[in-house]
């Protein structure tokens, strides 16, 4: 029986219902009530449901720190009236039938294990780069997330001690240098005449061979292969797996990423591991929480 998959992000809430072969059959899609209470949020995700059909269950990522054990979206920087929100024990009232909620970088990571670009693989990492960096981990076949549940959250590694203030209450967060603040920050610093700059119009300089906008992507390569080369040290891992719409801007990111990565791997574990894009696009999310 077809299962639902929910995918509540920062600007838009996304359903879709998706049979066994991880294969969506039918969306919907609204702008997220972000800053209104949770049950606005839930009255919007039964209705879809209503809409899709009777699924055998539901499963969402929400953004933020989850309790996937219990349900529970404890906080979310995007949703800033969530707080300890029993998301899934709401939503299995109103339509009864069994709903498992996890993280939305966890639940793009399942997906992309099960029918993406991780199939075939028991240790990848998962990242999404935009306006924040996540991360999630599959081990041995597991979708991992630690005692804490918050295990892959690579966006917080210390870069630079004295770096830039992160939003965590940390400074010098990877995050802050390689996502969409670090990008456009760096690209300011670089063309003091750009006006509204975005990592997309970045990419699209460098694209056309723009040093400037090449030295911007270039040192996000620098920064985030560094850490990701850690990582596979650390984890022998068989991919690194990216998306994110920052993912979008192609060879320009992926070039200099694999170059940087490979240059701090031991020389032994360089021809191991691969790093690619995301192979669901948009629907990961939605696919890998049907299947939670």
């Amino acid at each position: 029986m077809p299962r639902i998959g929910i995918d509540i992000g920062g600007t838009n809430l996304k359903a879709g219902l998706v049979d066994d072969d991880g294969k969506v059959l039918a969306r919907r899609e609204t702008p997220t009530p972000a800053d209104e209470p949770p049950e606005q949020a839930v009255a919007t995700m039964v209705g879809f449901i209503r809409e899709l059909g009777a699924p055998s269950m539901v499963g969402i990522g929400a953004p933020g720190l989850v309790d996937s054990k219990n349900g529970v979206v404890r906080t979310s920087p995007n949703l800033p009236q969530w707080e300890n929100v029993r998301l899934a024990a709401m939503l299995e009232k109103e339509v009864g039938v069994p709903v498992k909620l996890a993280n939305d970088v966890n639940a793009i990571a399942w997906g992309e294990f099960l029918f993406g670009a991780g199939r075939g693989c028991r240790d990848i990492l998962v990242i999404t780069l935009g306006t924040g960096l996540g991360g999630a981990l599959i081990l041995d076949g597991k979708l991992h997330i630690g005692k804490d549940q918050t295990a892959g959250e690579i966006g917080h590694v210390t870069l630079i001690p004295d770096g830039y203030k992160c939003p965590c209450g940390n400074t010098g967060c990877l995050e802050q240098y390689v996502a969409k603040n670090g990008i456009v920050r760096r690209a300011k610093t670089l063309r003091k005449d750009l006006v509204d700059p975005t990592p997309e119009t970045i990419a699209q300089a460098a694209a056309r061979g723009e040093e400037w906008a090449r030295s911007v992507y270039e040192g996000v390569g620098i920064n985030l292969g560094q850490i990701i080369a850690g990582m596979i040290q650390i984890l022998n891992l068989e991919k690194v797996i990216v998306g994110g719409k920052i993912a979008n801007a192609g060879e320009v990111l992926f070039g200099p990423l694999r170059a940087h990565a490979a240059e701090r791997i031991y020389p032994l574990l360089r021809e191991t591991y691969t790093i690619e894009k995301v192979a669901l696009g948009p629907d990961s999310g939605i696919i890998g929480a049907a299947f939670l």
